[in-house]
């Protein structure tokens, strides 16, 4: 059962208020990521779940990429007891190496999932170099 008047978790409730600005915007929780890099390039998955994909807005600028996403705070009639999903504009910034090619990069949202996919650069990725045998001649 849900107890209407836990002091523990409103005290909880006001400190995030306090140092996030906003009541159900806590910064620590509103987007876990996972982000990986391989020979093809970075990756990350952010966890935004019931976020329409409308509403999430993706952009680089220089090598800044910015993911921001809305979540509408549900209206009710009803008496709230407890509220810890996070609602309203919340995004993160992810700053890109200039070896990753931002001109192609790759999203992808599924079950509350955004995949971010970046190649590296093709001036960026190992070439082999070839080495000519010269063949001394003798006089």
């Amino acid at each position: 059962m849900l107890l209407d008047n836990d002091v523990f978790r409103e005290f909880d409730r006001m400190v995030k208020q306090a140092f996030n600005g906003s009541p159900g915007f806590d910064r620590a929780h509103l987007m876990p990521m996972d982000a990986w890099k391989d020979e093809q390039g970075f990756h990350a998955e952010l966890e935004i779940p019931g976020i329409d994909p409308d509403a999430v807005e993706l952009s680089v600028e220089r090598n800044v990429l910015k993911i921001r996403a809305t979540r509408p705070e549900q209206a009710t009639d009803d008496q709230l007891l407890v509220r810890e999903r996070a609602w309203g504009a919340f995004g993160r910034d992810l700053i890109l190496s200039d070896h990753l090619d931002v001109d192609n990069i790759h999203a992808h949202y599924e079950d509350g999932l955004l995949r971010l996919d970046i190649p590296i650069t093709e001036k960026s990725k190992p070439k082999r170099i070839a080495i000519t045998k010269v063949i001394a001649q003798r006089s």
